[in-house]
């Protein structure tokens, strides 16, 4: 799909042109080992989501900016670091995901290099994939973005969920910048008397590289780091998590594990960088 932008600047009319893939599609069909819940409750748009938009948006230069943008942020942003935390799914909704989580966990629960994590649920239950390919909850994080957003092509990455279990003695998840461009962290856990399980971002825009080596060595600079706590089952938070370095501290003490599930986007825009890492 070609989209064409005109700009006149005096005589002049520069014209500047964008290629933008069409969506991703869901799959046809799954491997042999994810079979599809076709008995899951449908997705209901009205019922199971409950969007209420954040207040403020993180830009990549680290200030705080109104959401909606105002058309002068709009024409000058620098691209999104992260959202304020924001409702996305009512009671209901966040009720049948957790449900769809804990059916799936004792058989496909694996131990990865940082944490316990679910993968693959966009091939496993009907309501994940509705959910994941849903127009109108797309359009919520390309309007955050500013970019044409996509469900990421990696569909093992739809619906990833991270359990942090209280008393562990390590953080949910070490400092990492994310494989896929952008993702939106979704909690599902009782966040009440809930110590620790918060999510800490560098305040230092695309950290990565020979940069990320020599923080790891040297350590991250406290005085650069914004912590940022969720408000409960249901909330999120959206994030160009390919640049920005971040990390969930240790859950001390819970009433149950900090169960995150996490919805992976790429850019449609077929000039953007990509920032997948196998």
């Amino acid at each position: 799909l070609l989209l064409q932008t005109s700009r006149r600047t005096g005589a002049e009319t520069t014209m500047s042109r964008k290629f933008v893939a069409d969506a991703l599609s869901p799959p046809n069909m799954n491997p042999v080992e994810f079979k599809m819940d076709l008995e899951d409750v449908p997705f209901d748009l009205r019922r199971h989501l409950q969007y209420e938009p954040p207040s403020h948006v993180k830009t990549l230069e680290f200030k705080d900016v109104p959401f909606p943008y105002s058309p002068e942020i709009q024409r000058n942003f620098p691209g999104i670091a992260y959202t304020r935390p924001f409702r996305l799914l009512s009671d209901e909704g966040t009720r049948i995901l957790k449900s769809i989580v804990m059916r799936y966990k004792d058989a496909h629960l694996k131990q990865n290099e940082r944490n316990k994590c679910l993968r693959g649920l966009g091939y496993l239950s009907k309501w994940v994939r509705d959910f994941t390919f849903n127009p109108e909850v797309n359009k919520i994080f390309a309007d955050l973005s500013l970019q044409p957003l996509s469900p990421h092509n990696g569909i093992m990455n739809h619906g990833h969920t991270n359990f942090g279990e209280p008393g562990a003695g390590r953080a949910v998840d070490q400092w990492h910048v994310d494989s896929t461009d952008y993702v939106c962290v979704l909690i599902l856990s009782d966040m009440t008397d809930m110590d620790g399980g918060e999510l800490q971002v560098l305040q230092m825009a695309d950290a990565t590289g020979k940069f990320f080596d020599e923080l790891m060595v040297k350590g991250v600079p406290k005085s650069k780091v914004e912590t940022v706590n969720y408000k409960g089952a249901g909330y999120c938070v959206f994030m160009q998590g390919s640049k920005i370095l971040h990390s969930v501290t240790p859950v001390l003490k819970a009433r149950g594990p900090r169960i995150s599930f996490v919805q992976s986007f790429s850019n449609r825009n077929v000039f953007a960088d990509d920032r997948t890492r196998l």
